[in-house]
C-alpha cells in the first residue's frame, strides 16, 4: 500500500467517523435537521455504485483527496455514502442510544459477535458467513444491511469510521481477503473472559453519545 493510498484511507475513516458523531449527536439532541439528512442519508446509495444526487449535499465537507473526477464515485466516494448510508439505517428510530461507537470494541466482527451471544446466533453466522464469502461489494452490502438491522434491534453499535476503511479496501482483489480475515477474528475472538469482558464493557461506558472515545 502506497503512502497516498494509506492516508487516503486514514482521512476516510476520520471523515466518516465525524460525520456520523455530528449526525447521531444532533439526532439524539432531537434536531430536525439530523433527522431529516438522516432519511435522505437511507436512500443515498442506489442500485450498483450509483449515488443519489438529492442527498450528494450532505458530503459538502467530504475531503478533496476523497473526491472522484470521473463519471462513476471514487472508491473513497463510494466507502464514504455505503457507510453513511448504513449508519443512517442503524440510527433509524433510536433516540436512546447513539449506534456509532468509535473503538476495538466496536468493529463489525465484534459487534456481530456481541449480536450472536444475544439473539438467533444460527441466523446471524448464517448472514455473517454470506458476508465474508461475498466476492462482490452490491452483495456485501445487502448482508451488511440485513446484519445492521438487527443490531439496531439490539442497540449494539457499531465502528463507522471502521467500517468505511473496510469497504474502501473491499473494492480492490488485495484488500478483500485481508477484510475478510480481520472481520472473522474479531467475531471468533473469545469474549467470555473476564478481562476481555471488562475491556468491552469499559470502552463501551467511556465513549460519548458523540461517538468518540475519550
Amino acid at each position: 500500500m502506497t503512502t497516498d493510498t494509506s492516508t487516503r484511507i486514514d482521512t476516510l475513516e476520520l471523515y466518516v467517523g465525524r460525520t456520523a458523531a455530528a449526525l447521531q449527536s444532533g439526532y439524539l439532541a432531537d434536531r430536525p435537521d439530523a433527522g431529516a439528512k438522516l432519511a435522505r442519508l437511507r436512500r443515498a446509495l442506489t442500485a450498483g455504485r450509483h449515488l443519489s444526487p438529492d442527498a450528494w449535499d450532505i458530503f459538502e465537507g467530504m475531503p478533496e483527496q476523497l473526491l472522484g473526477a470521473g463519471d462513476e464515485p471514487s472508491e473513497a466516494e463510494f466507502a464514504a455514502v455505503a457507510a453513511l448510508t448504513l449508519f443512517a439505517t442503524h440510527q433509524q428510530s433510536r433516540r436512546d442510544a447513539g449506534m456509532h461507537r468509535q473503538g476495538r470494541g466496536h468493529t463489525l466482527g465484534r459487534s456481530v459477535a456481541r449480536l450472536a451471544a444475544t439473539t438467533d446466533s444460527k441466523g446471524v453466522e448464517r448472514r455473517f458467513r454470506a458476508l465474508t464469502r461475498s466476492n462482490d461489494i452490491g452483495a456485501g452490502l445487502q448482508y451488511l444491511r440485513g446484519l445492521v438491522t438487527q443490531l439496531r434491534g439490539e442497540r449494539i453499535a457499531l465502528d463507522y469510521g471502521a467500517l468505511a476503511r473496510d469497504l474502501y479496501n473491499m473494492q480492490y482483489p488485495e484488500g478483500i481477503h485481508a477484510v475478510r480475515m480481520r472481520w472473522t477474528r474479531d467475531y471468533h475472538r473469545p469474549t467470555n473472559d473476564a478481562g476481555r469482558s471488562h475491556q468491552l464493557n469499559a470502552e463501551a461506558a467511556t465513549t460519548d453519545p458523540t461517538g468518540e472515545t475519550p
